[in-house]
């Protein structure tokens, strides 16, 4: 496998020195989000590589997205803003930041994200294994800090922790080796179908625990399950389009994930109960609206709770300490 740069698996395992590394971020009104994203990008720390380039693919944005995208590009070369007047979608916005990247290792992460200073580090250090061309990051659940919703929030994030460790996930934040990549525009998941082309058979993907990124997430019923509904309505598509499914739909790596989690974590069944049939209900609706009234979903409605601003948590110390099996 060649990289779009001509550097192969191999060349990046034996070279010394830090790898350069591109942040891809598509955007879509993300005014409340992207001055932290950006920040928490540049701030970060680590041997392992060296950041070269930020981009963010502005997609039909009216807010002031494109104002703060311009203010760090003024002030850092690294950051690079890519506007798109109309607005495409998720997939066409990723092809476009992902044929301007020129990095040897590639970064995908939502700009509702905030990557702890140590992401980067924990997310680029698995390359040098000539095997791996796909590390997904560790998506920890961020907002108001109690609150039942919220511990709906961290119950499914944390199975979400345990499933990845079975079979790594891609999702909020994850890196692959910089090749082309030929994205459809009207891939729904793009997520779900970026790890399936990434890590083909014969590839080793990764899951790495200590590339800690903080994803703002739903802070009412009614986001939560219009979030969930999106998602599953997204991963149903892509299933039927391409055959690609995602690991939460195995009962085999759900229940083994579930069990682990409450293994630990005894007392907070009722919050797995909750879960459970608030994601049977919106898998259920979403099987039925994905065959009765087929409805694109490669531009949705943001969920207006995730864009609130809100406290971002303290980083959590170098990778080592925050590493779980």
């Amino acid at each position: 496998m060649e990289t779009s740069m001509g550097v192969g698996p191999r060349d990046l395992a034996s070279r010394q020195g830090p790898l350069t590394l591109s942040i891809v971020g598509c955007a879509y009104n993300e005014e409340a989000n992207i001055a932290r994203f950006l920040q928490g990008c540049l701030d970060n720390e680590g041997s392992s590589f060296r950041l070269i380039q930020v981009i963010v693919v502005a997609s039909g944005c009216t807010d002031r997205t494109e104002s703060v995208a311009r203010e760090f590009a003024t002030r850092d070369s690294r950051v690079l803003l890519l506007s798109e007047p109309t607005r495409q979608g998720k997939a066409a916005a990723l092809a476009t930041g992902l044929r301007a990247a020129r990095g040897e290792v590639v970064l995908i992460a939502g700009v509702d994200t905030v990557p702890d200073r140590h992401a980067f580090e924990a997310a680029v250090e698995p390359f040098r294994d000539p095997e791996v061309t796909l590390v997904c990051g560790h998506p920890i659940p961020f907002g108001p800090s109690s609150g039942f919703m919220m511990e709906l929030n961290r119950t499914m994030w944390e199975i979400h922790h345990f499933l990845s460790s079975i079979d790594p996930k891609t999702g909020e934040a994850y890196a692959v080796r910089n090749r082309e990549f030929a994205i459809p525009n009207d891939i729904q998941d793009d997520d779900t179908y970026m790890g399936a082309v990434a890590g083909p058979p014969g590839s080793r993907k990764v899951y790495a625990a200590a590339a800690v990124f903080y994803n703002r997430v739903p802070t009412t019923p009614s986001d939560f399950l219009r979030q969930r509904w999106r998602v599953n309505h997204q991963e149903i598509v892509l299933r039927r389009r391409t055959g690609i499914s995602v690991s939460s739909w195995s009962p085999r790596r759900l229940t083994t994930a579930v069990w682990r989690f409450l293994g630990e974590n005894p007392r907070r069944v009722w919050h797995v109960g909750a879960l459970a049939g608030a994601e049977t209900v919106t898998r259920a609706t979403a099987i039925v609206t994905s065959s009765t009234a087929p409805t694109s979903l490669t531009r949705w409605h943001p969920i207006r709770s995730t864009k609130e601003p809100v406290a971002v948590p303290e980083a959590s110390g170098p990778p080592s300490s925050r590493d779980r099996p």
